[in-house]
């Protein structure tokens, strides 16, 4: 089995033509006009990672010059002529574009047949889950939970495993919503051939013990996802009844854990309210004292 992690890019293929990766990657900076007909104006980089960077640019679109801002995910200059990183590239702009939720960050463009592979978002002023555990400003539990689940829920019922479930891919909004992202990894069953037997993708600590096996991944390992995501974040701060939808969801064996993200839900709301919590017993090979991530 060999386990790959979604932010980790391949060697760059150093058979390629230097002056080739130039054209393809084109020149980014503040001010810079991007995109199909040079739909938008880069305003300011918002963040990079491995395979993109985002940024904040204006929507120019129509007769009349109307802006709008967005965050345009573009892929990195190094990857830009990798067949199997564009394909992965534009497969999350198909699956992510057919989605549309309150709980979810939409997309605007696909970028199409552009030369360099890019993905229009809604631009949402907030901070990740990460950034505001890391900031020691821990979101209400109750409402992460809630907001979480029912995107997970929308996703799950639109045919589609996130299989990236982590808190770095989710985003708090200035006004208390948490909007899930990010689906460079998500399978649909029409993208099901692109991984490969035996491949584990994800984030170690939030992959579910089936998936670091071997066994395909499932809804049931996005809802353990979910479970470890609420435990290791706001488990600290968590009231009884979240807590059993915390265990329910972490369970070892699949089959104990929720049929859906619904079926979480629905234990969320019914869970006694004055039920003690049980103690954390339960062995685990993911979580730990590190920090929320």
């Amino acid at each position: 089995m060999r386990q790959r992690r979604s932010s980790t890019p391949p060697l760059l293929d150093a058979t390629q033509p230097a002056g080739r990766a130039v054209e393809a990657a084109g020149e980014l900076g503040a001010g810079a006009p991007f995109g199909l007909g040079d739909r938008y104006r880069l305003r300011r980089l918002l963040g990079t990672g491995g395979m993109a960077s985002v940024w904040l640019a204006d929507d120019h679109r129509g007769p009349a010059p109307v802006f709008e801002a967005v965050a345009v995910k573009i892929l990195a200059d190094s990857l830009a002529l990798d067949p199997q990183f564009v394909d992965r590239f534009r497969r999350e702009a198909q699956i992510a574009g057919t989605l549309r939720h309150p709980r979810l960050v939409a997309v605007v463009d696909d970028g199409g047949d552009h030369r360099r592979p890019y993905l229009a978002m809604e631009y949402v002023r907030g901070k990740t889950l990460a950034q505001r555990m890391k900031a020691d400003d821990p979101p209400d539990a109750m409402t992460l939970a809630r907001h979480l689940l029912e995107a997970v829920a929308y996703v799950h019922d639109s045919g589609v495993v996130h299989r990236d479930i982590k808190p770095s891919n989710l985003l708090l909004t200035e006004t208390g919503d948490a909007k899930l992202f990010d689906f460079g990894i998500a399978l649909s069953p029409a993208a099901a051939r692109l991984t490969q037997t035996g491949e584990v993708m994800g984030t170690a600590r939030y992959v579910a013990p089936e998936v670091l096996e071997g066994v395909a991944p499932t809804y049931r390992s996005d809802l353990y996802s979910c479970g470890v995501l609420l435990e290791v974040c706001v488990g600290a701060s968590a009231p009884p009844a979240l807590w059993d939808v915390i265990d329910a969801c972490t369970r070892l064996r699949t089959s104990e854990r929720p049929a859906s993200a619904g079926e979480a839900l629905a234990l969320l709301d019914r869970a006694a309210p004055s039920r003690t919590p049980r103690p954390r017993t339960r062995p685990s090979t993911t979580r730990g004292a590190e920090p929320c991530r």
